[in-house]
């Protein structure tokens, strides 16, 4: 990864993130619901001794929610872009 801004360095790091939805089924055509996340990032080293150190990540689990919508098998992504304010009106 390369950070820019105020300091530009390489940095060099490992990630892992666990994702939990947790939903139900709100009409015949959506399940909506909760995101509950954890990532965890080690950072391994860096060029600049500013951001050579981890960060701890903290989610904000009551503004993470997800909200899907069934869509017509037959419709590609062309057609799912071209009516997205349609389908994904709520």
């Amino acid at each position: 990864m390369i950070a820019s801004g105020m300091i530009s360095s390489k940095i060099y790091m490992i990630q892992r993130t666990k994702t939990t939805l947790s939903g139900k089924i709100t009409t015949k055509d959506s399940f909506d619901g909760d995101v509950t996340w954890f990532d965890e990032q080690k950072v391994l080293g860096a060029e600049s001794n500013l951001l050579d150190q981890d960060m701890e990540i903290i989610p904000d689990n009551q503004k993470s929610k997800f909200f899907t919508t069934r869509v017509e098998s037959n419709l590609d992504c062309i057609d799912i872009m071209s009516n997205k304010d349609t389908l994904f009106s709520r």
